[in-house]
């Protein structure tokens, strides 16, 4: 059945089970058409609760069929409960109440006497020489009402259609300019719902479905970030093997580009925070790395270096070995302990400042090699070595990229 089915409640007498099979029978040209919906209480499944099935269906019914005899009548309940709720019902403007005249029987002083009894001149069913001629007459007269009220529900719900549309292309487009809804758009949907005279569940339902879109977008943007984070936690700088296995993932899930770099920087500016102290702790071993290079021409980095010490021993210059004693002396101290005592022993430099436009070139190019990663490697080298030279620099940044013909090539570019 449809929803604009008129939904039938028959109300009769056990004892006139047969007949109201027979008009059930009847009722099935109106059933195929979904003009109608017809209820009775042998519809209720075991285990349910027989009053409230009966209760609820007729107070949700269009058409209450009172299958009047004398059995109805001798029926405290169906003429004292069921009667009784349908005329009410049926004054109030919610239902329409027709009697079924069975059997011949004093049923003329009932309320429902003065409506229309069918069948025509209310002539008992059972009295006719042809009772399939007197069920034809009932269902005719039951068409007329149900036809008139399918009709008028069809419109209704052809309105109503119209008016939920109309509500949620409003949702529509105030959610399209941030996937909110404002409280100035509130005021306007709920103006607007006034309007239409939709309920409050209806546009509830509406934005809800209005909604959905975003919600799995939303999702989507969580599923990628959760690939992220694994790739970078298994790989740094990521490999092109894995971005492209990214920038898939990233067109599987229906992904905008803007939507992704905001994702990745916001994670790699995480792990900048948490981090810094190791990163620190990185660049301070590399630059010593490279400072041995630079002193032991036949020695081209460090014997050994771990997290907590550095141990340097091989043929150094004065203020390398010496470096090495005050370790031993001082009981393996931390790198940035080595690195002060290592610029303290040595005759200080000239500072100098490295050329801005030169520095946005590194980090223009790292950016482009392995990602935003690049300009905090930058910004954190020069912090922690301000004396730097420009060629030590490009030699330090080019250690950061895993791939050793980007290296190469980002040397030959910025030097």
């Amino acid at each position: 059945m449809t929803e604009q089915s008129v939904k039938l409640f028959i109300s009769y007498s056990h004892r006139d089970e047969e007949l109201r099979h027979q008009l059930d029978k009847h009722l099935a040209s109106l059933k195929r058409q979904n003009v109608i919906d017809s209820w009775h209480d042998r519809k209720i499944e075991a285990g349910m609760e027989w009053a409230k099935q009966i209760d609820d269906n007729l107070n949700n019914a269009d058409i209450v069929l009172l299958l009047i005899s004398p059995d109805f009548i001798f029926s405290n309940y169906c003429s004292e409960i069921e009667m009784e709720q349908a005329i009410k019902k049926h004054e109030a403007g919610e239902t329409i109440v027709v009697p079924i005249i069975l059997e011949p029987c004093d049923w003329m002083w009932l309320p429902v006497s003065k409506y229309q009894a069918f069948p025509k001149n209310a002539k008992p069913i059972t009295t006719w020489i042809n009772t399939n001629e007197a069920f034809l007459d009932v269902i005719q007269g039951i068409r007329t009402v149900a036809q008139r009220l399918f009709e008028q529900r069809q419109q209704k719900f052809k309105e109503k259609e119209i008016a939920k549309n109309r509500y949620l292309k409003k949702v529509e487009e105030i959610l399209s300019f941030d996937g909110e809804i404002s409280i100035p758009g509130q005021d306007t949907l709920d103006e607007l719902r006034e309007e239409l005279k939709l309920t409050t569940e209806e546009t509830k339902q509406l934005q809800l479905s209005a909604f959905e879109p975003y919600k799995k977008y939303g999702e989507n943007l969580q599923k990628y970030e959760r690939t992220f984070l694994k790739v970078i936690q298994q790989e740094y700088p990521i490999s092109e093997k894995n971005k492209k296995g990214l920038k898939l993932r990233q067109r599987d899930l229906g992904i905008k580009y803007d939507d992704v770099e905001k994702i990745e920087k916001r994670i790699l500016a995480q792990i900048k925070t948490e981090n810094r102290d190791l990163f620190k702790e990185e660049a301070s071993l590399k630059q010593l790395e490279k400072k041995s290079e630079k002193i032991n021409d036949s020695q081209p980095s460090l014997d050994a270096i771990d997290s907590n010490t550095t141990s340097i021993k091989s043929k150094l210059k004065p203020s390398i070995v010496d470096l090495d004693q005050q370790l031993q002396s001082q009981n393996e101290q931390p790198l940035d302990k080595i690195e002060a005592t290592s610029k303290s022993s040595s005759k200080p430099k000239k500072s100098t400042t490295i050329d801005p436009a030169f520095l946005e070139r590194c980090q223009q190019e790292l950016l482009r090699l392995i990602g935003p990663m690049g300009q905090f490697i930058v910004e954190e080298t020069i912090a922690e070595y301000p004396e730097i030279e420009p060629q030590q620099l490009v030699e330090l940044l080019s250690t950061e990229i895993s791939d050793p013909q980007d290296a190469k090539s980002f040397k030959e570019y910025l030097l």
